[in-house]
């Protein structure tokens, strides 16, 4: 079955993954996949180790990143302290981008000042080209949707089509009995924008055995007690094409 996952986080995405980029590749090459993105959190410190892994293991690589962004200018607050958006290079241009964006998160200066973390809507529009945009479970739109905010969520949208045009998607993700509702709500805002969905399994882990390391990698990067981690979603271990037809 063709099949690539879009979604996926190494050790490099630090407390917040747990395989190497070899272990994916080999993974993937295990079941027969033919592609695999790495998309670790605001960095692209594995992408060179996830290269040369996919290669030899016979792996087409597509390198991207999951960036926090901040709430665009004029939409209604939310609790959450930032959106994330899943971006994908479609060549050198696209990594290009990926790397100027990485320099802007990682800018010196706006660490010193502690500003909000995430990246601007100036600075996603300055560094678009070549990349592909998801829209997935943690970034603003969601938040709105689960808010019954189903205006903003739209007025969102019309932001990110702004920005990338053709090139934007929305991630589905099934992993809770309330994304169902939310996955349909984002189906029919997609075919009103012009944003193709797509079936995305996050994946933190191989093994749903990792869920309680994944889970107290978690608590460490909160500073909370591990117990605080209860309610979280069950852990984003790999599925096979198989499981994610299944599912969908």
């Amino acid at each position: 079955m063709a099949f690539t996952h879009l979604q996926v986080q190494s050790h490099y995405s630090l407390l917040r993954g747990l395989a190497s980029p070899h272990d994916l590749a080999e993974h993937a090459a295990r079941e027969g996949l033919k592609t695999l993105a790495l998309t670790d959190h605001n960095a692209l410190y594995g992408a060179m180790a996830f290269d040369r892994a996919c290669r030899h293991a016979g792996i087409r690589p597509i390198m991207g990143m999951t960036v926090e962004t901040q709430l665009p200018p004029d939409l209604p607050p939310l609790a959450q302290a930032t959106g994330q958006l899943v971006l994908l290079a479609t060549g050198r241009e696209g990594y290009g981008s990926l790397c100027r964006l990485s320099a802007r998160l990682h800018d010196g200066q706006q660490m010193v000042e502690q500003r909000p973390s995430g990246l601007s809507w100036a600075d996603l529009k300055a560094s678009t080209q070549g990349l592909l945009c998801l829209s997935g479970r943690a970034d603003w739109l969601t938040g709105y949707l689960r808010q019954g905010q189903t205006q903003a969520a739209s007025r969102y949208l019309g932001r990110l089509g702004g920005i990338f045009q053709e090139n934007g998607y929305l991630a589905v993700s099934l992993n809770t009995d309330d994304d169902h509702a939310i996955a349909r709500e984002l189906v029919t805002l997609g075919e009103r924008f012009g944003f193709p969905a797509v079936a995305v399994q996050p994946i933190a882990c191989l093994e749903p055995d990792d869920a309680p390391l994944l889970r107290l990698l978690d608590a460490i990067r909160r500073n909370g007690r591990y117990t605080h981690t209860s309610d979280l979603p069950p852990a984003d271990h790999w599925l096979t094409a198989a499981d994610m037809a299944e599912r969908f």
